[in-house]
């Protein structure tokens, strides 16, 4: 009889190991660069929105700041900020 071959990294020769373990390294590195890009695109969509909210407090009438309770001055240093700016 002849020898039985194993199947899976045990019985993987070095060629083998190495391509599995390039493998793992490539979809940990996708991994990481999916949660980079996530976290870029999350960014993106909050400086939109603080960018829109800022034009509509500018644009706000005068009694309409005044039952919010804001003054022409907290208006006018809110949207003088840039929009990465919290």
């Amino acid at each position: 009889m002849g020898t039985m071959m194993q199947i899976g990294p045990a019985g993987a020769g070095p060629i083998e190991q190495t391509a599995l373990s390039l493998r793992h390294a490539a979809v940990g590195a996708v991994r990481a660069l999916d949660r980079v890009l996530l976290m870029c695109v999350k960014h993106l969509f909050a400086w939109q929105e603080r960018a829109r909210q800022r034009q509509q407090m500018a644009e706000l009438c005068p009694h309409m700041r005044a039952d919010m309770g804001l003054t022409d001055a907290d208006v006018w240093v809110e949207t003088r900020k840039p929009f990465w700016q919290g």
